[in-house]
């Protein structure tokens, strides 16, 4: 799916590590409602809670 192959180009341009802001950013999405949303189906990990979560992508 084109989100994963997405992802794998922003851990490999920017890092491993994201937040909501940064995948709107990256991604084009303009609701961070919908970032969310499309966050939870990704292989990410969430440490943080409301404003400061962060979300590491997860390998493989």
């Amino acid at each position: 799916e084109a989100i994963f192959r997405t992802l794998e180009d922003y851990k490999l341009l920017v890092g491993d590590s994201l937040t909501n802001k940064s995948f709107c950013d990256f991604f084009e999405v303009d609701s961070p409602d919908l970032a969310y949303r499309l966050l939870q189906k990704l292989p990410v990990k969430a440490e943080g809670v409301k404003k400061h979560r962060k979300y590491w992508i997860k390998d493989g």
